[in-house]
């Protein structure tokens, strides 16, 4: 009988264990910048050929090895950085567990160059051959045929853009980091980073997003007995709709700590609106036996001590920032800004028209009044203040109310206003209570969807430019066929930014920056996306932002407007968000209320 169990060799072994370090060309070319990082280089240069399928080199000028190191540098656990346990708790470089070349070896066909200053060599691994002459000072590390032997592992990468949107994001990451570095990134010839290592962290930003938002960075300092913040975050304008902007270092190391991050939205949260994130890139100092970094082997994951100090320093930090700020504009606000009169002349006949969120015009006869009575304190507000958030399609007071509307599936009768929030309405029905910014967002959206099959262009005066990173260019890219087939067609810039010089007519033209750069974000944090989606996410925004608001006061005769065309849609239920647009009470119900029946 023959036994079941038996001892893996060591070559399997050791593909097996490499998973854990090299999962994507990201990942290698992640342990090979710190292992430059550690090595004391002032430039690192990181070239693909093929997205880093076929090759991947990362050339520093550090310290270099000699050639008895350079033979030993691929072998497992073979490191400089980590001798003893007592190492193990007072880690101060990037990598220490000596297991990414060793790990990358087993994987693709790896050669290493080396000069420390002395005679310089070149060691390829896949056939142990050591070659004499390597000139320059520092390391080249190749990486041939990512995955060659292991076809189980090629076969899940994702696609070439992807992955090289990963190396790009590790690079960024890293440059962010340290801007003391020069960091370069050419994939196939073309140049996807560059800094100039000069110790400007604005600089690199720059280099990584675009001036706009520098402009929108703020410098951020603080600390407690254990720990020094320092770096900086956006304001209130300057965000993201995903958490990948929001970098976060310990000592310099790039960690991954959802507890942290969750701190710093929480610093926000009084300031940002809902899955908006802000960019941020703060450095964590401490002392290196406060933060356990043998966590994982990717060495992303770390483990804090005194964990919750930190998290209410960030937390409070942040909103500490702010609130100074919103003080500080306010004492110079409240010395500058004149005194506004909302003072009105009664007497002064007030406008036939209103703007309230429905863009068709109903026609009125000529001596039909606007407000029957004198004018409310609301109707004073509304004109006093000017700016409104609502649709800028005016709308003609409508018809009178015993005029009903045709082919509806109920007659609604409008009886007034319940806190300037809720229209109250009579059908043989019953009584009715309509949500009037629901009722609203579900006219506008069935409008909107009326025309979503409509891609012809209108030309803009003034082209839209869209700023993004190249990683976020090159998932862009990855759906241009789905953005032409709703319409949204863009033109490269010379940098990452995309222009787009018209829009398909179902989009808002007085909203179309807003929604363009939403079909675009909405684009970078679906993994799995239909057209549709597309059309539907942008349309009910649009909707909900183009419709009157609560608490915003409607003339009866306006009310009646907005409910003719309500109950002509096809689903006057439920607005486009799925929450009720009308809650009713039958007669039946209202006579059972006063007891009138058992």
């Amino acid at each position: 009988m023959s036994n079941k169990i038996k001892i893996m060799s060591p070559d399997l072994a050791s593909k097996i264990a490499a998973g854990e370090v090299v999962e994507n060309q990201a990942s290698v070319v992640k342990e090979l910048i710190e292992n430059a990082i550690d090595a004391k280089a002032s430039k690192i240069d990181v070239v693909l050929i093929n997205n880093g399928v076929q090759l991947i080199e990362v050339i520093d000028n550090g310290t270099g090895m000699s050639k008895e190191d350079l033979l030993l540098a691929s072998q497992e656990h073979a490191t400089s950085k980590l001798l003893s346990e007592y190492d193990l708790f007072n880690i101060h470089t990037l990598g220490f567990r000596g297991e990414a070349l060793a790990s990358i070896k087993s994987v693709s066909k790896l050669s290493i160059s080396s000069n420390d200053g002395n005679q310089g060599y070149t060691y390829q691994t896949y056939d142990d051959t050591l070659i004499p002459g390597y000139s320059q000072k520092g390391t080249k590390v190749s990486v041939y045929n990512i995955f060659y032997n292991v076809p189980a592992r090629f076969k899940y990468l994702q696609s070439f853009k992807k992955e090289l949107s990963k190396v790009i994001d590790v690079l960024n990451k890293y440059a962010l980091t340290y801007p003391n570095i020069a960091f370069s990134l050419v994939n196939d010839n073309q140049v996807l980073l560059k800094t100039n290592g000069n110790n400007d962290i604005l600089q690199v930003i720059h280099s990584i997003y675009s001036i706009d938002i520098v402009k929108g960075l703020e410098k951020l300092e603080a600390s407690n007995n254990d720990f020094v913040l320092s770096g900086y975050i956006s304001n209130k304008e300057t965000t993201r709709s995903n958490k990948n902007h929001i970098n976060l270092f310990i000592n310099n190391r790039l960690v991954l700590n959802k507890e942290l991050v969750k701190a710093v939205i929480e610093g926000y949260e009084d300031y940002l609106m809902e899955r908006r994130y802000p960019i941020v890139c703060l450095n964590i100092a401490c002392d290196y036996q406060l933060v356990d970094v043998n966590v994982h082997p990717a060495k992303l994951e770390v483990r804090v001590s005194k964990e919750e100090e930190l998290l209410e320093l960030i937390r409070e930090s942040i909103k500490e920032h702010f609130s100074l700020k919103r003080k500080s504009f306010f004492v110079k606000d409240k010395v500058s800004q004149p005194s506004l009169d909302f003072s009105y002349d009664i007497k002064q006949p007030l406008t036939k028209e209103v703007s309230y969120g429905v863009s068709d015009s109903i026609n009125i006869e000529e001596d039909t009044p606007f407000i029957e009575d004198k004018p409310s304190i609301q109707d004073i507000q509304v004109l006093g203040k000017e700016v409104i958030e609502e649709i800028h399609v005016k709308v003609e007071i409508p018809i009178k109310e015993e005029i009903l509307v045709q082919n509806s599936k109920i007659h609604l009768i409008a009886i007034g206003q319940y806190n300037q929030t809720y229209i109250l309405a009579s059908s043989d029905k019953g009584l009715h209570i309509i949500d009037q910014h629901a009722a609203a967002e579900r006219i506008n959206y069935e409008k909107l969807l009326e025309g979503s099959n409509d891609i012809n262009q209108v030309e803009l005066l003034v082209p839209i430019i869209i700023p993004l990173t190249s990683s976020e260019k090159l998932k862009v890219d990855e759906h241009v066929e789905v953005l032409n087939a709703v319409g949204l067609v863009y033109e490269q810039m010379a940098n990452h930014d995309l222009c787009f010089r018209s829009i398909p007519k179902w989009i808002d033209i007085d909203r179309a920056f807003e929604s363009v750069s939403q079909c675009i974000e909405y684009l970078l944090v679906q993994k799995n996306l239909k057209i549709n989606e597309i059309k539907k996410e942008q349309m009910i925004l649009a909707s909900c932002k183009m419709s009157l608001k609560a608490n915003y006061y409607m003339s009866k005769d306006a009310q009646q407007a907005l409910l003719n065309q309500l109950v002509l849609c096809e689903n006057y239920d439920h607005c486009p968000h799925g929450r009720p647009i009308i809650i009713t009470l039958s007669n039946y119900d209202i006579e059972k209320l006063f007891k009138r029946v058992v």
